[in-house]
Protein backbone atom coordinates (compact mmCIF):
# COMPACT_ATOMS: atom_id res chain seq x y z
CA UNK A 1 0.00 0.00 0.00
CA UNK A 2 1.67 3.27 -0.97
CA UNK A 3 2.59 5.55 1.77
CA UNK A 4 -0.31 8.57 0.68
CA UNK A 5 -3.11 6.40 1.20
CA UNK A 6 -2.12 5.12 4.63
CA UNK A 7 -1.92 8.39 5.23
CA UNK A 8 -5.71 9.03 4.14
CA UNK A 9 -6.18 5.84 6.07
CA UNK A 10 -4.79 6.64 9.43
CA UNK A 11 -6.56 10.75 8.83
CA UNK A 12 -9.63 8.94 8.88
CA UNK A 13 -8.82 6.98 11.70
CA UNK A 14 -9.71 10.02 14.24
CA UNK A 15 -10.22 9.95 17.71
CA UNK A 16 -13.27 11.95 18.48
CA UNK A 17 -14.07 12.76 22.50
CA UNK A 18 -17.18 14.83 23.22
CA UNK A 19 -18.13 15.49 26.80
CA UNK A 20 -21.39 13.89 28.72
CA UNK A 21 -23.10 14.86 31.17
CA UNK A 22 -25.81 17.69 32.63
CA UNK A 23 -26.36 20.31 30.26
CA UNK A 24 -23.74 23.96 30.66
CA UNK A 25 -27.02 25.97 32.28
CA UNK A 26 -27.53 23.43 34.72
CA UNK A 27 -23.57 23.17 35.52
CA UNK A 28 -23.44 26.44 36.03
CA UNK A 29 -26.55 26.51 38.82
CA UNK A 30 -24.59 23.67 41.10
CA UNK A 31 -21.32 25.72 42.89
CA UNK A 32 -20.20 21.71 44.17
CA UNK A 33 -17.01 20.78 42.87
CA UNK A 34 -17.65 18.68 39.59
CA UNK A 35 -15.30 15.38 38.47
CA UNK A 36 -14.73 14.99 35.04
CA UNK A 37 -13.94 11.26 34.50
CA UNK A 38 -11.26 10.08 31.71
CA UNK A 39 -11.18 6.62 31.12
CA UNK A 40 -7.40 7.10 29.93
CA UNK A 41 -4.35 7.06 32.30
CA UNK A 42 -3.04 10.56 33.21
CA UNK A 43 -0.78 12.09 30.40
CA UNK A 44 -2.35 11.02 27.60
CA UNK A 45 -3.93 12.94 24.87
CA UNK A 46 -7.39 12.41 26.31
CA UNK A 47 -6.43 13.56 29.63
CA UNK A 48 -4.56 16.51 28.54
CA UNK A 49 -7.40 17.66 26.39
CA UNK A 50 -9.71 17.70 29.50
CA UNK A 51 -7.42 19.10 32.14
CA UNK A 52 -7.13 21.52 29.69
CA UNK A 53 -10.90 22.37 28.98
CA UNK A 54 -11.28 21.75 32.80
CA UNK A 55 -9.32 24.26 34.06
CA UNK A 56 -10.90 27.18 31.92
CA UNK A 57 -14.28 25.60 32.43
CA UNK A 58 -14.19 26.12 36.16
CA UNK A 59 -13.29 29.57 35.69
CA UNK A 60 -15.86 30.77 33.51
CA UNK A 61 -18.39 28.31 36.06
CA UNK A 62 -16.90 29.52 39.38
CA UNK A 63 -16.31 26.12 40.91
CA UNK A 64 -14.25 23.64 41.40
CA UNK A 65 -13.50 20.75 38.69
CA UNK A 66 -11.75 17.46 39.44
CA UNK A 67 -10.20 15.55 36.50
CA UNK A 68 -10.29 11.74 37.49
CA UNK A 69 -8.51 9.01 35.93
CA UNK A 70 -10.50 5.55 35.31
CA UNK A 71 -8.08 3.85 32.64
CA UNK A 72 -9.04 0.57 30.90
CA UNK A 73 -11.41 -1.71 28.68
CA UNK A 74 -11.75 0.99 26.07
CA UNK A 75 -13.61 3.91 27.99
CA UNK A 76 -16.13 1.05 29.69
CA UNK A 77 -14.46 1.50 33.53
CA UNK A 78 -15.18 5.35 33.17
CA UNK A 79 -18.47 4.90 31.60
CA UNK A 80 -19.79 2.50 33.78
CA UNK A 81 -18.72 4.71 36.90
CA UNK A 82 -20.63 7.55 34.88
CA UNK A 83 -23.73 5.69 34.53
CA UNK A 84 -24.17 3.80 37.68
CA UNK A 85 -22.83 6.97 40.09
CA UNK A 86 -25.43 8.05 42.66
CA UNK A 87 -24.79 11.39 42.09
CA UNK A 88 -24.57 12.09 38.59
CA UNK A 89 -25.17 15.44 38.99
CA UNK A 90 -22.10 16.35 39.14
CA UNK A 91 -20.23 14.00 37.03
CA UNK A 92 -18.72 14.92 33.59
CA UNK A 93 -17.08 12.31 31.45
CA UNK A 94 -14.73 12.57 28.09
CA UNK A 95 -16.86 10.39 25.96
CA UNK A 96 -14.36 8.48 23.34
CA UNK A 97 -15.86 7.40 19.99
CA UNK A 98 -15.47 3.94 21.91
CA UNK A 99 -17.86 4.39 24.29
CA UNK A 100 -20.63 6.75 21.78
CA UNK A 101 -20.34 4.18 18.93
CA UNK A 102 -17.77 1.12 18.70
CA UNK A 103 -18.32 -0.34 22.15
CA UNK A 104 -21.67 -1.72 21.58
CA UNK A 105 -20.19 -3.91 18.50
CA UNK A 106 -17.22 -5.35 20.21
CA UNK A 107 -18.96 -6.32 23.59
CA UNK A 108 -21.20 -8.68 23.75
CA UNK A 109 -22.70 -7.30 27.03
CA UNK A 110 -22.07 -3.76 28.60
CA UNK A 111 -23.40 -1.95 31.94
CA UNK A 112 -24.17 1.17 30.35
CA UNK A 113 -25.94 2.17 27.45
CA UNK A 114 -24.78 5.43 26.30
CA UNK A 115 -27.98 6.66 24.79
CA UNK A 116 -29.83 6.04 27.59
CA UNK A 117 -27.55 6.56 30.87
CA UNK A 118 -25.45 9.61 29.46
CA UNK A 119 -26.66 13.07 27.93
CA UNK A 120 -23.84 14.71 25.05
CA UNK A 121 -22.99 18.28 26.08
CA UNK A 122 -20.83 18.72 23.08
CA UNK A 123 -17.63 18.20 20.58
CA UNK A 124 -14.55 18.65 22.60
CA UNK A 125 -11.84 17.57 19.60
CA UNK A 126 -10.97 15.47 16.61
CA UNK A 127 -7.28 14.37 15.44
CA UNK A 128 -6.09 12.16 13.33
CA UNK A 129 -3.59 8.64 14.65
CA UNK A 130 -0.06 8.33 13.78
CA UNK A 131 1.98 5.52 13.48
CA UNK A 132 5.21 5.98 15.33
CA UNK A 133 7.76 4.02 15.82
CA UNK A 134 10.58 2.71 18.74
CA UNK A 135 13.79 4.70 18.10
CA UNK A 136 15.45 1.17 18.42
CA UNK A 137 13.56 0.21 14.79
CA UNK A 138 16.14 0.31 11.79
CA UNK A 139 13.65 2.32 9.57
CA UNK A 140 12.83 5.60 8.50
CA UNK A 141 10.00 5.50 6.44
CA UNK A 142 6.51 3.58 6.00
CA UNK A 143 8.15 1.68 3.20
CA UNK A 144 11.36 0.39 5.21
CA UNK A 145 9.00 -0.31 8.34
CA UNK A 146 6.76 -2.63 6.29
CA UNK A 147 9.64 -4.07 4.65
CA UNK A 148 11.07 -4.71 7.94
CA UNK A 149 7.80 -6.15 9.42
CA UNK A 150 7.45 -8.50 6.82
CA UNK A 151 11.01 -9.68 7.48
CA UNK A 152 9.96 -10.78 11.21
CA UNK A 153 9.81 -14.51 11.05
CA UNK A 154 7.24 -14.45 13.80
CA UNK A 155 5.61 -11.77 13.10
CA UNK A 156 5.92 -8.38 15.12
CA UNK A 157 3.80 -6.99 18.20
CA UNK A 158 1.97 -3.27 18.83
CA UNK A 159 1.25 -1.70 21.66
CA UNK A 160 -2.58 0.54 22.06
CA UNK A 161 -3.61 2.26 25.01
CA UNK A 162 -6.21 -0.68 25.34
CA UNK A 163 -8.18 -3.07 23.21
CA UNK A 164 -10.77 -1.10 21.28
CA UNK A 165 -9.44 1.91 21.32
CA UNK A 166 -9.20 3.89 17.64
CA UNK A 167 -5.99 3.28 17.86
CA UNK A 168 -6.17 -0.83 18.18
CA UNK A 169 -8.88 -0.32 15.41
CA UNK A 170 -6.75 1.55 13.26
CA UNK A 171 -4.23 -0.95 13.52
CA UNK A 172 -6.38 -3.85 12.58
CA UNK A 173 -7.14 -1.68 9.63
CA UNK A 174 -3.62 -1.72 8.94
CA UNK A 175 -3.19 -5.05 9.34
CA UNK A 176 -6.13 -5.99 6.93
CA UNK A 177 -4.78 -3.76 4.39
CA UNK A 178 -1.17 -5.20 4.59
CA UNK A 179 -1.44 -8.81 5.16
CA UNK A 180 1.12 -8.56 8.30
CA UNK A 181 0.78 -10.83 11.20
CA UNK A 182 0.47 -8.78 14.24
CA UNK A 183 0.15 -8.86 17.83
CA UNK A 184 -1.82 -6.73 19.70
CA UNK A 185 -0.08 -5.71 23.03
CA UNK A 186 -3.01 -3.50 25.20
CA UNK A 187 -1.89 -1.22 27.62
CA UNK A 188 -4.29 1.15 30.13
CA UNK A 189 -3.32 4.36 28.22
CA UNK A 190 -1.69 6.17 25.34
CA UNK A 191 1.03 6.77 28.25
CA UNK A 192 2.53 3.61 29.47
CA UNK A 193 2.72 2.89 26.05
CA UNK A 194 4.64 5.56 24.60
CA UNK A 195 7.23 4.70 27.38
CA UNK A 196 7.62 1.36 26.32
CA UNK A 197 7.65 2.59 22.92
CA UNK A 198 10.43 4.77 23.42
CA UNK A 199 12.46 2.59 25.81
CA UNK A 200 11.77 -0.18 23.01
CA UNK A 201 9.82 -2.76 24.67
CA UNK A 202 7.21 -2.65 21.73
CA UNK A 203 8.13 -1.49 18.01
CA UNK A 204 5.30 0.43 16.91
CA UNK A 205 1.73 1.82 17.46
CA UNK A 206 -1.11 4.54 16.44
CA UNK A 207 -0.90 7.83 18.74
Amino acid sequence: MPAVNLARRAALCTAAMSLSGLPPAALAQDKRPLEWVVGMAAGGGTDIVARTVADQMSKTLNQTIVVVNKPGAAHNIAADYVARSSNPANLLLTGDYAVLATNPWLYSKLSYNADRDLSSVGMLVRFPLILVVSPTLPVKNYQEFIAWAQAQPGGVSYASPGAGTPHHLCMELLRQRTGLKMTHVPYRGVTPAIQDIMGGMVPFMFV
